[in-house]
């Protein structure tokens, strides 16, 4: 009977192994970094984005240039749509970007890498509760 058993024992032993390698693999990854090549946030960004984000007023060099460079990422990859009327700006676009990034500006998770929307509503959302 431990014939019967030591080759499952065997395969469930690699398999646990291989779960516990693959594990630490996907736990190191970390997505590369998304510039675009030679462009620069435009000078009137940080002016803006300090009038309507207080918070950023805080940060130093090195965090402007790292949340200026997620906003343009959040810009570029991201469309805005307004509902209820919303006419979505420019100016609403990157204070938006500005709140979203500011977020996971210390974070090296990637720029929201499962949104591709982003909903403007005219006031408060509040979801439905689902009917039982």
């Amino acid at each position: 009977m431990t014939d019967a058993f030591a080759i499952p024992a065997a395969v469930a032993a690699i398999l646990l192994l291989s779960l516990f390698v693959g594990w630490g693999a996907v736990r190191r990854w970390k997505p590369p970094p998304r510039r675009a090549v030679g462009s620069r946030a435009p000078a009137q960004w940080r002016a803006l984005i300090e009038a309507r984000v207080p918070l950023v007023r805080r940060l130093g060099l090195a965090e402007w240039e790292r949340l200026l460079d997620l906003v343009q990422t959040f810009l570029r990859e991201k469309s805005f749509e307004g509902v209820g009327g919303v006419a979505v700006t420019e100016e609403m676009k990157l204070i938006v970007a500005a709140q979203a990034c500011l977020l996971i500006l210390n974070l090296d998770a990637g720029c929201y890498p499962g949104v591709r929307t982003v909903i403007l509503y005219p006031s408060t959302f509040l979801p439905r509760a689902p009917a039982i």
